[in-house]
Parts: structure tokens; sequence; C-alpha cells
């Protein structure tokens, strides 16, 4: 037996082979006790269920390690070299790869404080978008226009992070003017009644209505309510039934770039705050369009709330007189030839009018060829922030920034190329029925043209070649109205 164990293979003898088994099964079974106890350790914390996996897989490794060198010892192996050259190996590496440890420490701590969770909506790096995935690497959002960004963990962890879901609500603010000829209780009264009237709006905070500023023209009044988290972009309204956009820029370059629409360099550090990154839509371009912008949106703010400025009660009384010539020559007579009663065409007429109540007033911008450059997303969430509700053009430089005003909720309107447009900021287009028009698919949209000295000229547009999401996207009136209400979850 004694010559048994001390024969040798190699420099190994069998005695030592024997040890270093007897070894082996004492370190596999304190490996497997030691797994038992931290595995219960781990699972009566309040840790991610994923970091608790983590933290065992490297408990794991560790241990699996240790246990090899320790059978190693037992073989009489020196371990001194070996040791060393792992530990320049390890060091290599982590030089190497400083990012994505730093990455994967970013990540242990969003796993294990909760900052925010999968669904969260939240902005981050200039950056807003809902939670879709957390990995130990990185996060993905998806933000308001169907855009998928991957945020190493590093920055979010180290930097500022506002989670809009977590409290499950939050405010919304509108601002509108009022003529210095109205009373404020009644201006406010009217408000409230309008609130009351809208779907979403949460009673506990209460709403509130208040004197914000004297302006120029009129008093300005900022209106406050609450909404759940989930319905807050409901403030994109859905598009209504007709749609009055005033244009706010004619621009009669042969192509403009969205770096012209939304100058990027001078805008980095306001991406955090879309009203204010708003105010450089334009600016280099045609510096008069925010404030054109912002005046039509108070228009529509006012239209809401249910007190019509007087600008846009002319504009609509404008556009029904010219609707109506419109549909009293389109009802002479029905498609199949019939002929309609005086009564049917006055109940008809009637029908189609032009209100408040059933058209929506927004901002538009003309331009020959507009969206190419880099800044398409801001270019068209800057223009919905400012009112925007419409593009025309003669074709989109790229498809990405006419997915992007879609996404947004802005129309994209284009025209024949042989067709004229002599038309100028201050102007109005009507497109009536837009609302149904965009539901059926239809590509060809007859509109009238309000010109600034009261005459109306015929406009030929078009919509074409929008796919059945889009469609629902416009009449929900922006994506995340349109993921809301149910659609694009299969």
């Amino acid at each position: 037996m004694g010559k048994l164990l001390s024969a040798s293979v190699g420099k190994v003898s069998v005695g030592d082979i024997l040890t270093a088994l007897i070894v082996l099964a004492v370190c596999l079974m304190a490996v497997r006790l030691l797994m038992k106890l931290a595995r219960r350790l781990l699972s009566a914390s309040k840790l991610d269920g994923r970091v608790q996996k983590y933290l065992l897989s490297g408990v794991r490794l560790v241990l699996y390690l240790l246990s090899a060198i320790i059978v190693m010892e037992s073989l009489n192996i020196d371990m001194t070299s070996l040791v060393a050259l792992l530990s320049v190996a390890s060091l290599g590496v982590t030089l190497a790869a400083e990012d994505v440890l730093a990455n994967v420490a970013g990540g242990l701590v969003i796993l294990s404080a909760h900052p925010f969770a999968i669904g969260d909506y939240i902005e981050a790096s200039g950056i807003s978008g809902t939670v879709e995935e957390i990995t130990l690497n990185h996060t993905r959002l998806v933000t308001q226009d169907g855009l998928l960004v991957m945020l190493p963990n590093k920055s979010l962890a180290d930097s500022q992070m506002t989670n809009y879901t977590t409290l499950g609500r939050r405010r919304v603010a509108w601002t509108l003017s009022a003529s210095y000829d109205a009373p404020t209780e009644t201006v406010k009264a009217a408000c409230r009644r309008a609130l009351a009237a809208t779907e979403n709006v949460l009673e506990d905070p209460a709403p509130a209505v208040r004197l914000s500023a004297y302006g120029d023209s009129g008093i300005e009044y900022t209106v406050y309510c609450w909404a759940a988290a989930e319905d807050y972009w409901e403030v994109h309204f859905a598009l209504a039934e007709n749609l009055l956009v005033e244009l706010a820029a004619v621009l009669r370059d042969g192509v403009t770039t969205t770096d012209e629409l939304i100058p990027s360099g001078e805008t980095s550090s306001y991406r955090s705050n879309p009203l204010r990154l708003a105010e450089f839509t334009l600016s280099r371009r045609e510096p008069a369009y925010v404030g054109r912008a912002k005046a039509i949106a108070e228009c529509e703010a006012g239209r809401l709330a249910g007190t019509v400025p007087e600008k846009l009660q002319k504009l609509l009384r404008l556009a029904d007189a010219a609707q109506y010539v419109a549909n009293k020559v389109r009802l002479e007579s029905l498609p199949n030839g019939r002929a309609l009663s005086e009564t049917e065409k006055r109940a008809r007429l009637e029908a189609c009018r032009v209100t408040a109540e059933n058209t929506q007033f927004g901002s538009c911008v003309f331009a020959n060829k507009p969206g190419d450059g880099s800044a398409r997303e801001q270019a068209a969430s800057c223009q919905k922030v400012l009112g925007g509700f419409a593009n025309i053009c003669y074709e989109y430089a790229t498809k990405r920034y006419r997915s992007n005003c879609i996404n947004w909720g802005i129309v994209p309107f284009t025209m024949d190329d042989s067709a004229e447009f002599p038309y100028a900021d201050g102007d109005w287009v009507y497109i009536p029925g837009v609302r149904k028009a965009v539901a059926e698919g239809v590509e060809d949209m007859a509109a009238k043209v309000i010109r600034a000295d009261g005459s109306v000229c015929d406009l030929a547009l078009k919509c074409a070649g929008l796919t059945a999401d889009e469609r629902l996207i416009l009449q929900e009136g922006c994506l995340m109205n349109y993921y809301a209400a149910g659609y694009g979850k299969d």
C-alpha cells in the first residue's frame, strides 16, 4: 500500500492525487453550503432579483477559483507565479474594460436603489423616454417619437435623473390670453368649466387658474391641473374634425435643414427643458417664428378654455363662409345622381358648419424641401411644443423627419411640383374634414387659403403614403397618445 501511495506520475505522487481529490470534495461541499447560506441571506434582503442573481454568480466564481487554488496547492504546485500572472492579467483587463466595469457598477446601483422601473417615463442626460429594459451594462428607452435609445448605466448613475411616473401623477399647465375687457372672474370661470368637461383631469389636487401676467394686448392666465402619469400626453390633443393653421414661417430655400429649424450647438444645455429649447426654433432662419407661433398657440388655448379670441372668431367666420359656398355647390346632387330637397340641403349644410368646437387651430411651416440634417426629432418636437399642427412642402428631404412630424401629431402635407404657393406668413390654411380624410386614407384634400386681406383661394394638398399606424397616430394626436389608447402592443 505504501509503495502504491509513493508511486508518482511525473512529480506528483499517487498519495498527493488522492489527497487533492479529498480536498476537492471538501471544497465542493463547502461551496455548496456557502452558496445556500448566500441565497438565504440575499433572499431576506430587499435587493432586486437580478442583483441577487449577479451577486450569486460572482460569489460562485470566487469560491470555485479559491477551490482550484487550494487543490493545486495540495498537489504541491507553486502558485506564486500563477497568482502573479493572474494579477497582471486582471489589471490589464480592468484598465481595458474600465468603461464597461463602470457601467456594470452603475447597473448594480440602479438595480439596487430602484430610481426607476421598467415602464417608467424618465429624463436623463438630455433624453426622455419610457424605460423598456434594464441590464447591467445599459438601459433601453423608447422616446416619444418611437426611437430606441440605449443609455450607458454609468451616465444614468452619475447624472441627474427625473422620474415622471413614480408619484403616479403629473401637473399640466396651459397659458392663455384674454382681452382686458373680459372680466377676470368670467375668464377663470370659463377655464374651470373647460377643465370640468375635460377627461382624465384629477379632482385631487384641485385644478387652479391664476392670473400670471399683463401682456401688451391682453391678460395672461395660467391654468394648472393634474393628470395620471399615463394620461399626461393627452395635452397633445387628438386631431379635430377640421384643421385651421396659420403660416408662421414661409421658407423659400431649396432645402431647409433641421439644424436651421433648431440649431443644435447653442441649445445643448436646454435639452431637458422642452419649453426653453423651443425658443430657439428657426432663430437663425426666421427669428419672428417663435413669437408668431406662441400667439397662435394662445388662440388655441383660449378656444379650448371656451373663451375664443376675437381673431379666431373672425377666422372661423371666414372659413365657414368659404366652406358653406363649397358645400352648397357639392350638395346640388348626390354621387348617385339623386337631387336633394331644400330641407335636406339645409340640414346637411348646417351639419357642416365650421365652429370652434370642431376646428383645431395651430401653426404651420411652409418649406420647399425640409428635413435634411441631424436634429430631426428635436425640430419636430419643438414645432409641436409651440403649437404646430401641420407642415406644407413639395417633398420631405428625409423620411425620418417626416416620420418624426407624424409621431408628434404634425400632419405632413405635400403639394404637386407644378403647384404654386404664393402665400406669406400671416395667411391661414383651412382643411375641412381632415380627421375623416386621415382615418379613411384619403390622399388628396381640398383646402382653402384665407389671406390676410380676407380673400379666399383654393389649395390642393396631399397627405400620401400614410401607413395604418401613422393614420392612427395622427388621429390620436401623437405617438404617446397612440400607445396610451392601447395601439401598437401586438
